[in-house]
């Protein structure tokens, strides 16, 4: 069975993933996490450790790896010092994974507030990070969609725990065969650009970029995308627009300007809760493709995998 996840921002709800449930144990997916975090964990001078486990849990594979991707990530920008520790405890009928830290800690009159959405709780040890807030409101959000919860326990400047608790099965998991299986190496190392105006959909499609192992820059407008792409010195394979952006900036003036300046073979998609055939028409007459949000994560999958051969 599968749902639409809706999200809300002041008072708009926009549509981003389906929701799949599926029984998969929880090992490989925590080794991912400490595959795809333990180098950043060392070149900040963390240890990072992931304790095997053998359990087995029914959830929503791709969103159960966002929202523990967005709790190691958290614990990376908060941690000066010290370590990260990946782990998972049976409490009855449900897991709890934690992802406990060495890190800053938060203050006891700050916990509520790191899951409101408008807010940002304290600074990085990292400066070109921004403060606790828009992140876990969404993590919070899909937590819930999920049929999951999240739990933090904090000490300030001492460390913190982040809890996701899921339903737990004894069943023995399905092989991996699964459409939505996580892993996606034709993908990984593409570098690819996310040009929208909503923050909540740049930092969902940010989230599943990376964990199909891409090189993912997230961007509000063409001027930021530019930015962040001459501080790091790279060229995009691929860029993500949405067809409206602010005011009156199209998304796919931004991949026009991005190919004339990283050469022709950057590959565009347009992404849009418009589907009007004529606009459609227009954009494939200018070699652009086309997705309608609310996009499935193997409907983008596929059409990047085919993008990412085209920018070779």
């Amino acid at each position: 069975m599968a749902w639409s996840a809706n999200s809300t921002r002041r008072g708009a709800r926009k549509n981003i993933w389906p929701i799949e449930i599926s029984t998969f144990p929880i090992g490989p997916l925590l080794e991912r996490l400490r595959h795809d975090y333990e180098p950043q964990a060392e070149a900040v001078g963390l240890g990072l450790r992931v304790v095997p486990s053998h359990a087995v849990v029914t959830s929503d594979r791709v969103l159960l790896d966002r929202v523990l991707r967005n709790f190691v990530s958290n614990a990376l920008r908060y941690t000066g010092e010290g370590s990260i520790l990946i782990g998972c405890r049976r409490r009855g009928d449900e897991l709890a994974i934690q992802v406990l830290d060495t890190g800053i800690g938060i203050a006891d009159d700050c916990l509520e507030l790191i899951f409101d959405e408008f807010k940002q709780v304290g600074a990085s040890v990292r400066e070109e990070d921004r403060g606790l807030g828009l992140g876990l409101a969404i993590t919070q959000r899909i937590a819930r969609l999920i049929g999951a919860s999240i739990d933090v326990a904090s000490t300030l400047g001492r460390g913190s725990v982040f809890t996701l608790r899921v339903k737990t099965s004894d069943a023995a998991a399905p092989p991996a065969t699964e459409s939505r299986e996580i892993s996606a190496a034709p993908l990984a190392g593409a570098c690819v650009v996310v040009i929208d105006n909503d923050t909540q959909m740049r930092t969902a499609l940010s989230s599943l970029l990376q964990s199909w192992k891409c090189v993912a820059f997230s961007a509000r407008s063409l001027s930021d995308a530019l930015v962040q792409l001459e501080a790091a010195r790279t060229r995009p394979a691929i860029v993500v627009a949405d067809y409206h952006l602010d005011g009156s900036d199209l998304g796919t003036d931004a991949v026009a300007a991005l190919r004339e300046r990283f050469g022709d073979s950057v590959q565009g998609l347009i992404i849009s809760n418009d589907t009007r055939d004529e606009l459609k028409r227009d954009l494939d007459r200018r070699g652009f493709d086309f997705l309608a949000k609310p996009m499935k994560p193997m409907q983008l999958r596929a059409m990047l995998t085919s993008l990412a051969a085209r920018a070779c």
